[in-house]
């Protein structure tokens, strides 16, 4: 059986299961990292992978969902598009999922997360897109996004993502056990 258990350090959560790790960070910057680690370089455009959490882990399935209701939710698709004709033809919503284009670099460039809604779970899908910006072959092995608490192109949508930090926060908080949330606890 899969054992997933959240692990805080400082202000960053480490939620871990099998051999992944999603890492949520808030930095000094004032923004959110989303980074997938799993000790694999990513080189080469078009690499993915991903992260679920199922309704197994009912207490940290119920913070995606809330922060995937909130999204989609409040998206007027037809306003979004007209107020971000620069984004991508996906914009922040591609048919059900949630597309978030790390703020770190342009749209094409940098990594990018999908949120997507399956029967049971919440799968993050992390993809890594040609980086102009890389210089020789070292290339950082984690999938990074970067949610800019100030400019972000897809303002005011990163404030649902501080809420979703906030409620891990709580529930980390609500659940410590010297210092790791397991998963008798999340469920």
């Amino acid at each position: 059986m899969n054992i997933m258990c959240i692990d805080k350090r400082q202000n960053n959560y480490y939620i871990n299961a099998k051999s992944k790790q999603l890492r949520v960070l808030f930095s000094e910057n004032g923004d959110l990292y989303f980074c997938l680690h799993n000790g694999k370089r990513y080189r080469k455009k078009g690499e993915e992978d991903y992260f679920e959490i199922n309704k197994n882990y009912s207490l940290l399935y119920n913070i995606f969902d809330e922060l995937y209701n909130n999204i989609c939710g409040n998206i007027d698709p037809y306003d979004y598009i007209h107020k971000h004709r620069s984004l991508d033809t996906t914009g922040l919503l591609n048919k059900d999922d949630i597309v978030w284009h790390s703020d770190d670099y342009k749209v094409d460039c940098g990594d990018s997360m999908t949120i997507k809604k399956e029967k049971d779970s919440y799968k993050l899908v992390f993809k890594r897109h040609k980086d102009e910006y890389e210089k020789g072959p070292e290339i950082i092995e984690d999938f990074i996004i970067r949610i800019s608490n100030s400019g972000s192109r897809y303002y005011p949508y990163n404030s649902y993502f501080m809420n979703f930090y906030n409620k891990l926060d709580m529930l980390v908080t609500n659940n410590l056990e010297n210092n790791k949330v397991y998963q008798k606890h999340l469920k």
